[in-house]
């Protein structure tokens, strides 16, 4: 079974927030998607919607759901979606496919303080006794 959930948000420097989240349940082709999005304008207006989708394996989905504005579905359409539970899009395909963000040249940081990261190990008590482990100024 292939299960997955997601959950991001944003907001935006004029105050406006926006979310999605959302869960994947799949097993050879036939599972469920259920979700939320949401969006709060600087002023405070609300709006939702809640869907879901049923896949049935044979091209059929049902898809559902309702927002905070009055809208509605309750549909089964035709689709040719087919869920695997093993992803079928593997690290070489995503450096295959980034060769103009692969191109950009790294920068220097500019000065600053930024968080410690020891990449070389998963412990804090490898890191230097005078440093402090949670800034550091370069």
């Amino acid at each position: 079974m292939w299960h997955t959930r997601t959950d991001k948000w944003a907001e935006t420097e004029l105050g406006t927030k926006w979310g999605d989240k959302w869960e994947d349940k799949f097993f050879e082709g036939i599972g469920t998607r259920q979700g939320e999005t949401w969006h709060v304008s600087p002023t405070g207006e609300r709006w939702s919607r809640t869907w879901g989708e049923e896949h049935f394996g044979n091209g059929k989905v049902h898809k559902y759901g309702k927002s905070t504005a009055g809208e509605s579905w309750d549909i089964v359409v035709d689709e040719e979606t087919y869920y695997e539970a093993e992803p079928h899009y593997g690290w070489a395909e995503v450096v295959g496919d980034s060769s103009q963000l692969l191109s950009i040249e790294p920068q220097e940081k500019p000065p600053g303080v930024y968080p410690y990261l020891d990449l070389k190990s998963s412990s804090a008590s490898s890191l230097p006794k005078d440093d402090n482990p949670s800034l550091r100024s370069l």
